[in-house]
């Protein structure tokens, strides 16, 4: 088991179980909070492509150009959504008003899933430096030995299934380059 950096503890498996149960208690409910906000939720591409994330102090900056606007109505005409040609800020001011209020909590769940997900990698690779060794082992083993064949079955599985699809890609790239090949070496019948 992982030592921690700062204290050098090692948590007890069952410990370590109680306390991410109790977590997870604690992040449904916030993730129910959170959906109870009826905030938008973006797709994938719409996450990808959006020009709404915003820097540090941009929310200042936008501040200011949604002040001058205010201030210099006439300047701005040519982006009024009706017919007086006065823009309506108020909006703008609210979806900021909200980016602003959402950030520090977006700064928490960032530094929580650091957390979170670098003692899931510190784990996996304190496991790892003793299962891919054994693996390597195993696998060589479990071509003589029926029992360690049983045994390792479910990790032969998980770990040859992508060796496995990448050898029947190759194999079917190198038929269909064999059949495109050979007619093209056909003669062509023509007139």
């Amino acid at each position: 088991m992982p030592k921690t950096k700062k204290t050098g503890k090692v948590s007890s498996a069952a410990s370590l179980n109680a306390q991410v149960a109790k977590l997870m208690t604690t992040m449904s409910a916030a993730l129910a909070t959170a959906k109870a906000l009826g905030l938008p939720v973006l797709t994938a591409e719409e996450r990808v492509h959006t020009n709404g994330k915003l820097r540090a102090g941009e929310t200042a900056a936008i501040g200011s150009v949604l002040a001058t606007v205010d201030a210099n109505p006439a300047l701005f005409a040519s982006l009024a959504d009706d017919d007086d040609g006065t823009v309506d800020t108020a909006s703008a001011r609210a979806a900021l008003s909200q980016a602003a209020a959402l950030g520090p909590f977006v700064e928490v769940i960032a530094q929580l899933h650091t957390v979170v997900s670098d003692g899931m990698m510190a784990s996996g690779a304190a496991v790892k430096t003793l299962s891919v060794p054994a693996y390597a082992i195993g696998k060589v083993m479990a071509r003589t030995n029926a029992k360690v064949r049983t045994t390792m079955a479910p990790a032969l599985t998980f770990y040859g299934t992508p060796a496995r699809t990448r050898v029947a890609q190759a194999t079917r790239a190198t038929n269909k380059a064999k059949r495109a090949a050979k007619g093209a070496k056909s003669p062509s019948t023509g007139g």
